[in-house]
């Protein structure tokens, strides 16, 4: 019997402490960058190996387009170069 109340009480201990811990991880905020991000955009890859330079062009709406601007101040859709490409 005394077993048996140690095993319980270890058992809510390690409860407790994974309920703290889920909220103590769980409210941190982490600001993603594009060296977190574990697989590269191809279209930005392609851009680059082509000589060009890979940019995120924010519109006032609030949406994104990635560009693939060349160094004659030309600029591509960069998914549209990579889909041309890639077929």
């Amino acid at each position: 019997m005394a077993l048996t109340r140690k095993l319980g009480s270890a058992i809510i201990a390690a409860a407790l402490a994974g309920a703290a811990l889920a909220q103590i991880t769980g409210c941190a905020e982490e600001e993603v960058t594009s060296q977190q991000v574990a697989a590269p955009n191809p279209a930005a890859l392609y851009c680059q190996k082509s000589g060009g330079e890979h940019l995120i062009l924010v519109r006032s709406d609030g949406s994104s387009q990635g560009v693939c601007r060349f160094p004659d101040g030309s600029e591509v859709d960069a998914w549209s170069m990579f889909r041309r490409r890639h077929q």
